[in-house]
């Protein structure tokens, strides 16, 4: 009974969401994603989810380099001719920290983490801001944090 339930339930799924109109965003120079498939499949991927590339805007590359271990500087990805007024070092290797759900990319911790890499290896080390696009908002979320 159970098994028949589930299927029955599956294949209502499959049949509400195989009928639903696809989705279609546009992203500068990353193209085009459709929540048609291959993206969408009622069974092993049944989210209905484009990206919003509005919120690419959003975020913020952050630079430490041995010439610049504590003050960073903004790359923006989208004018990579500022990275001349920068130290980025592109005959060097480069480290990419992301940081998580609940931190920001300037919580005390990842400043020890650019210390130690930095320390250890004369390479780029490029921090990921993305917590802009979590709450919009840095003071709530920090007012959130300290409340949790």
């Amino acid at each position: 009974m159970v098994r028949l339930t589930c299927l029955l339930v599956m294949g209502l799924l499959f049949a509400v969401l195989s009928t639903t109109q696809a989705i279609e965003s546009c992203c500068r120079d990353l193209g085009c994603f459709s929540s048609d498939a291959p993206f969408f499949h009622p069974l092993y991927r049944p989210v209905i989810s484009v990206p919003k590339c509005s919120l690419l805007d959003t975020f913020q590359l952050h630079l430490n380099t041995r010439l610049n271990p504590i003050q960073t500087q903004v790359l923006d990805p989208y004018q990579p001719s500022t990275f001349g007024s920068t130290n980025l070092d592109l005959s060097k290797a480069t480290a990419i920290l992301i940081h998580g759900f609940t931190d920001l990319w300037d919580w005390p911790w990842w400043s020890d983490m650019v210390a130690a890499i930095l320390r250890d290896a004369d390479v780029n080390v490029i921090r990921l801001n993305w917590g802009t696009l979590l709450s919009g908002n840095r003071n709530k979320r920090y007012k959130w944090e300290e409340n949790f």
